[in-house]
């Protein structure tokens, strides 16, 4: 089971987002949460394969996240999508080893397909 997390403070793209990627089948399992600071709390206490992430978020951004899940969960991949595409944020999600970036708004099957190549 591949478990994929999706950290984004509008419900209506996390919904979005967790619906499109529930469709690429049973093998993974989908989940969102509000926050970096909780995303945090979950990869504590069980850890994820992937994480797709906004960059603008409430209290810690997703280039900070990235950042400190290196000393969290190093092996965990990520996404980062934003709605704020400027190359200061793709230069600093290509230097913190992002999987990938996309600038919203973005095919959902890029995505999934996106996600299937990080997590094969």
């Amino acid at each position: 089971m591949k478990r994929i997390l999706i950290v984004d403070d509008e419900t209506a793209v996390a919904f979005f987002l967790q619906e499109g990627l529930s469709g690429l089948g049973d093998e993974y399992q989908v989940s969102s949460t509000p926050s970096a600071e909780l995303a945090l709390e979950q990869i504590r206490d069980q850890p994820f394969d992937l994480l797709v992430i906004d960059y603008c978020l409430p209290g810690i951004d997703g280039l900070d996240l990235i950042e400190r899940l290196e000393s969290v969960s190093p092996n965990t991949r990520t996404i980062l999508i934003t709605a704020y595409d400027s190359p200061e944020i793709q230069n600093a999600a290509h230097r913190l080893r992002a999987y990938h970036y996309f600038a919203k708004p973005f095919p959902i099957q890029d995505l999934m397909s996106t996600v299937e190549k990080a997590l094969a």
